[in-house]
């Protein structure tokens, strides 16, 4: 094996709260680049960066930590163990709403789907029952039942990629206002699986790299976001 790289470091740990709870929904972001990763739903994290630049640890609404390693030429990892505390702000009385963390998301996602099977009749044999089973199949009423499902699958679907998408604008990941999160969401398509099936950090990837397109589409005024 090769010798690491010494203008690199990797630093690793765990992110929690001031009560000892691994916060989900931080991220880890190099203030040059402005390029970062979420930790996992532990709160737990690995990464990789020039050891001169300055890594920031932040979640939405906490007081962000800052690490930088440009004076230690004797080490190439660092285990950390992180504290955030709540921002406190002065507003008068007032009644707050908590926004949901990454992982109560991500457990809404996993519920996400339906199958056909559950809004038809079982166990229909279409040789020794043609009569049920192509009243399933063709029914407006039945047909009608289904499609309502998949629209509420859809509409759930929607809603959680709009909570991702106002945390990834926080963080600075994406350039969206609320009014286009909807043109956005039709622009890239997602669907159940590849939410359930992929990791944060390559979702944010994915999401980025359509970000990028949409953009650009927007400004040449290649795709009506407002359309029907």
């Amino acid at each position: 094996m090769g010798q690491q790289d010494s203008s690199y470091v990797t630093i690793s740990g765990t992110v929690y709260d001031t009560h000892g709870n691994s916060v989900s929904d931080a991220i880890i972001v190099n203030e040059r680049t402005y390029l970062g990763i979420f930790v996992e739903l532990d709160g737990s994290f690995s990464y990789n960066a020039p050891r001169k630049d300055t890594i920031r640890i932040g979640s939405f609404g906490r007081k962000a930590s800052f690490y930088c390693y440009a004076d230690s030429l004797d080490k190439d990892s660092f285990n950390v163990t992180v504290t955030l505390p709540l921002m406190s702000y002065y507003v008068g009385q007032a009644t707050v709403i908590a926004e949901r963390d990454l992982m109560q998301i991500q457990k809404d996602i996993e519920n996400l789907g339906y199958d056909k099977k559950d809004y038809m009749l079982s166990g229909i044999d279409p040789l020794s029952s043609p009569i049920t089973f192509l009243y399933q199949q063709f029914s407006k009423r039945e047909q009608s039942k289904r499609k309502v499902v998949e629209l509420e699958n859809d509409d759930r679907r929607k809603a959680l990629l709009k909570e991702l998408f106002k945390k990834y604008v926080a963080y600075e990941i994406i350039d969206l206002s609320e009014e286009e999160f909807d043109g956005f969401i039709e622009y890239i398509n997602i669907s159940d699986y590849l939410l359930q099936n992929t990791s944060q950090y390559d979702f944010i990837v994915f999401v980025k790299a359509r970000f990028s397109t949409f953009s650009r589409l927007i400004k040449e005024d290649d795709f009506d976001y407002h359309k029907d």
